[in-house]
């Protein structure tokens, strides 16, 4: 009987690890399955949203020159900084993580002596009063534009003819702040440089695949830090662009 034991038990150990080994077999195989025809398309269109981007490179102009070879109009290379929001992180969480962002890219860029874009709707007088200012005077402009601003930004719009309906200037600002979860510590012309960036973000939404510019011709050093930074600065990058010069002014141009 013992030896009839004996016979068994590595018969038995055998049996177990071919067990175990055909279990591990069929779960890797599913898996494969899985990943590669079940799931296929969808993971890899989720791997190319990750991996590439679209990335338009203005052509630079070229020179003018008058019949004695003087340069009447020229290019200059120069560098900006953008800021692109990925369309797949549009909760919470993400956008805490680019206001975070933006606030360390602009004091990279004005300690650099480089300034960012200031096109917010939302201004404050010397009183401390907080108003609109869209950047026209005409009536039916002013409507549009905030039709515009209410639709992009999510607020609950009335009647966009009647002024007396509109949400307050500080209302608005107040309720930015929170959306984009600004720290209260910020002042209001900190903040408004967040809201500037983030207002142009959600104005060129149709064109949500290219990065918006935030601050134009920035220094060497500015866009050294800003690469150096990139893991703590998601959504910044830097770009190469030109800028027009005319040696001789209007009398030229």
């Amino acid at each position: 009987m013992k030896n009839n034991d004996v016979a068994k038990k590595p018969l038995s150990r055998l049996i177990i690890i071919s067990v175990l080994l055909i279990a591990m077999m069929g779960t890797l195989i599913y898996q494969l399955f899985r990943v590669t025809i079940a799931d296929g398309a969808s993971l890899a269109e989720e791997a190319g949203a990750l991996s590439t981007r679209t990335v338009i490179t203005k052509g630079k102009r070229g020179d003018i020159l008058d019949r004695n070879g003087l340069v009447l109009a020229y290019d200059e290379t120069c560098f900006n900084v953008e800021f692109f929001r990925d369309a797949n992180n549009r909760n919470d969480y993400y956008s805490a993580v680019y206001t975070e962002a933006l606030i360390k890219a602009i004091k990279i860029i004005e300690d650099g002596g480089c300034s960012v874009i200031d096109t917010s709707y939302i201004c404050m007088n010397d009183q401390g009063e907080i108003y609109y200012d869209f950047g026209v005077t005409s009536e039916t402009f002013v409507k549009a534009r905030y039709k515009n601003f209410c639709n992009v930004m999510g607020f609950n719009m009335k009647d966009k003819d009647d002024m007396s309906t509109w949400i307050k200037a500080e209302d608005a600002y107040l309720q930015l702040r929170s959306k984009w979860y600004i720290p209260e510590e910020l002042s209001f012309e900190d903040a408004r440089k967040i809201i500037s960036i983030r207002q142009e973000v959600l104005l060129n939404n149709y064109r949500s695949y290219m990065p918006v510019t935030i601050a134009y011709n920035v220094t060497l050093d500015v866009v050294a830090q800003i690469e150096m930074m990139a893991d703590e600065l998601p959504g910044l990058q830097t770009s190469q662009s030109t800028i027009r010069h005319y040696p001789y002014g209007e009398i030229a141009g």
